[in-house]
């Protein structure tokens, strides 16, 4: 589908492109001392020109947003002063099984902010798929 979806945009073939899938299950939960971050890495790109995030499920969470920004916003994790720096350009939460998230990876930076249980009782749990879509190498070769 995201394959399609990037043909008809750019008009180029299919052939063109790779996909890639990536799963990723973010939990907090104290007892297991794992911290709810999603992502160290903080505001980032994935070197793929398509990067579209999509929620399995999330299970008593809060936070979890995603801010799409400019190329201008530094790479690494984000702060409060970032968020009024006009760089900002996307901020959602992806909430039901099903949402999605779709980048021109190359035209933007994002990131997504840590989670936290609401009852502090149970683990937070957030799981979600990422496809990236990159052009394939000249030589046929594969990888990115």
């Amino acid at each position: 589908m995201l394959m399609a979806l990037l043909s008809a945009v750019t008009g180029e073939p299919l052939a063109g492109y790779e996909a890639m899938q990536t799963a990723f299950r973010v939990v907090f939960d104290m007892q297991a001392d794992e911290d709810g971050d999603p992502g160290p890495e903080g505001v980032h790109q994935d070197s793929a020109d398509v990067t579209a995030i999509l929620l399995v499920g999330r299970d008593n969470v809060q936070g979890g947003v995603n801010r799409v920004w400019t190329l201008d916003q530094p790479s690494g994790k984000s702060c409060d002063a970032d968020l009024t720096s006009g760089r900002l350009l996307l901020e959602t939460t992806l909430l039901h099984p099903m949402d999605m998230l779709i980048l021109c990876d190359r035209e933007v930076r994002h990131e997504v902010t840590s989670v936290a249980p609401q009852d502090a009782m149970h683990r937070a749990l957030r799981d979600v798929l990422t496809y990236e879509l990159r052009r394939a190498p000249l030589d046929g070769r594969g990888g990115s």
